[in-house]
């Protein structure tokens, strides 16, 4: 939100938990709303960057429905998970000009199968899975995971879990 800002544009976002309203306002977040009001946000956004978890319920967040919803002028940009996005509907969406573009750095299938006709398409910039990849959040890896040894040393159970 603050990079986008520095661009001058307006920030609305989708949560499902509340945050303070300074630290929306330092962000330059302009409306919060919760997930029923995804509908809405996706028609009237310009860019739609989706940075959520992947789960049964978030799988195919973006599918041809709710592409269909979205500006001719709009784009997608996945840094979190590809299955978040229905690959074949963002081809179509993309391929009949219903959509302007996308850009993934992450993929349905990992690693990608870049023969497939969506990457192909020229209104399509694919990265290979980096967009997280920060000195910060290297740093904050290896100390959870450097923590994580620790803990199992001490018969404790790891942090942040991901089979629960």
């Amino acid at each position: 939100a603050r990079r986008a800002t520095a661009f001058d544009m307006q920030i609305s976002a989708i949560d499902v938990q509340s945050f303070d309203a300074d630290l929306l306002t330092s962000l330059g977040v302009s409306c919060l709303g919760p997930p029923e009001d995804l509908d809405r946000l996706v028609s009237c956004c310009d860019y739609l960057s989706l940075h959520l978890h992947l789960n049964d319920q978030t799988r195919h967040t973006l599918d041809a429905r709710r592409l269909g919803l979205m500006r001719d002028t709009a784009c997608v940009i996945n840094v979190a998970r590809g299955a978040l996005i229905d690959e074949a509907a963002l081809y179509d969406a993309l391929a009949a000009g219903r959509i302007g573009g996308a850009g993934l750095d992450v993929f349905a299938r990992e690693p990608p199968d870049h023969t497939l006709p969506v990457y192909q398409l020229p209104n399509v910039v694919t990265t290979p899975h980096t967009a997280g990849t920060t000195y910060l959040t290297s740093s904050k890896r290896a100390a959870c995971a450097a923590e994580n040894v620790d803990r199992i040393a001490s018969g404790l159970m790891p942090r942040y879990r991901i089979d629960q």
